[in-house]
């Protein structure tokens, strides 16, 4: 799981470096072709992209601390069933 919060945060940095450089181009010295490819890039960078899991939770510490704590709870919860069962 850490691997993947290193690469999601790596992800997002590099993104808005990218975003920041793309923002300091001389876009009008550019031919009508790249200046409207420019456009339609800096509409895409309005929203910033970001990893999630299953397309619903962003990949992220919290969201890997929410679901370790629920699976925690569950296991917890089947070991007590068990436990009354026996």
């Amino acid at each position: 799981i850490q691997y993947f919060l290193i690469l999601t945060k790596l992800y997002k940095l590099k993104s808005e470096t990218f975003f920041e450089e793309l923002y300091n181009i001389n876009w009008y010295e550019l031919d009508i072709k790249k200046q409207k490819m420019m456009i339609l890039i800096l509409m895409k960078s309005q929203n910033p992209s970001e990893i999630k899991i299953a397309g619903v939770l962003p990949l992220s510490v919290q969201t890997a601390l929410q679901i370790t704590k629920s699976i925690y709870g569950i296991f917890t919860m089947m070991l007590r069933l068990m436990g009354e069962e026996q």
